[in-house]
């Protein structure tokens, strides 16, 4: 949401190269907002998300009292979504349509962009937007989760602010347009919470099961969010290196194995445009083998063209990755 007229006299923005940001071959150029500055020079406060916090706080209590209904089927359930909607985020929204590391068809593509609607962390535009500024300014002052915050702040804090470090969604939306032509991918992103109340009153006039509803919803969500967010929070440590703030990034069997893949996060960031995340063959990702399987069964194949520029892999960038 863009700060009030007040608070906000100018914007700043940088000329950075298309490939920089996501996959593509044009060599256009366009503006990216870095944040609204006030006369000072500084950016405006942020501001407090009362529906993010009242949403994170509703699923938390509810994924709760998913636990005191015990349940064998319920956890059955939890496994499964779990699996179906965890896939949707590292194969739909993170390697297919972040970084464009897998081509596939538009079906394809939005099956898997409604499986990472059903994580319920944003719809696939702004999940994007956040991604994509993350490696643009990875630890900088611009990056929403930045560790530099501390643990807290790059785990959950920062959902709970409209403008996490001065962060506009609204104006950074020029970070997706590539993917702004899709009408589905539009759709799912307008209608991300509906989406998701919509599957569960199916599912609950399928089963008519209030036990099985708590675990396959609340608290498979929760237990999928803390996932996604160990690899913001756990992997990434900001240091202060003589006067420059860097980060330290890290892999992470245990968050690889409940993440499918997303815990190999140093080796993301040294190849981003790679679909591919085990650079070792001990390093176990989930999301990888899934997509082999497209891959042999002729349903997507490696984008080898994508190109992700030194934004987003200072060691490969404008090189051929074959993963």
């Amino acid at each position: 949401m863009i700060p009030p007229q007040s608070l906000c006299t100018k914007c700043v923005f940088t000329l950075i190269p298309v490939g920089d940001i996501y996959p593509t071959t044009r060599r256009a150029k366009i503006r990216v907002v870095e944040g609204y500055m006030n006369q000072a020079g500084q950016f405006p406060e942020e501001r407090i998300a009362i529906s993010h916090v009242v949403l994170i706080a509703s699923m938390h209590f509810l994924a709760v009292a998913a636990l005191f209904v015990p349940s064998r089927a319920g956890l059955l359930c939890l496994l499964v979504m779990h699996v179906i909607t965890g896939l949707g985020v590292t194969i739909g929204y993170h390697r297919l349509l972040s970084h464009g590391a897998v081509k596939t068809s538009p079906f394809i593509r939005g099956v898997f962009a409604l499986f990472g609607t059903l994580s319920l962390q944003g719809g696939p535009l702004l999940w994007v937007t956040f991604h994509r500024a993350h490696h643009l300014w990875n630890e900088d002052r611009r990056d929403p989760h930045s560790s530099a915050r501390g643990f807290l702040w790059s785990h959950l804090l920062w959902m709970f602010y409209k403008n996490p470090n001065g962060f506009s969604q609204m104006r950074s939306r020029t970070l997706v347009r590539d993917l702004s032509s899709s009408s589905w991918l539009k759709f799912l992103d307008k209608n991300a919470m509906a989406i998701n109340l919509t599957a569960a009153a199916i599912f609950f006039v399928i089963f008519r099961r209030m036990d099985l509803l708590l675990w396959a919803f609340p608290l498979r969500i929760v237990v999928l969010w803390h996932c996604a967010w160990l690899v913001n929070s756990y992997c990434h440590r900001a240091s202060l290196v003589g006067k420059e703030r860097k980060s330290i990034l890290r892999n992470s069997f245990l968050v690889a194995m409940i993440g499918y893949g997303e815990g190999w996060h140093q080796n993301h960031h040294l190849r981003p445009d790679s679909a591919n995340f085990q650079h070792k063959w001990w390093q176990i990702d989930p999301g990888w083998m899934v997509i082999r399987i497209l891959e042999i069964s002729k349903l997507a194949k490696r984008n080898y063209k994508t190109r992700s520029g030194k934004r987003l892999g200072q060691e490969f960038r404008g090189k051929r990755i074959a993963a």
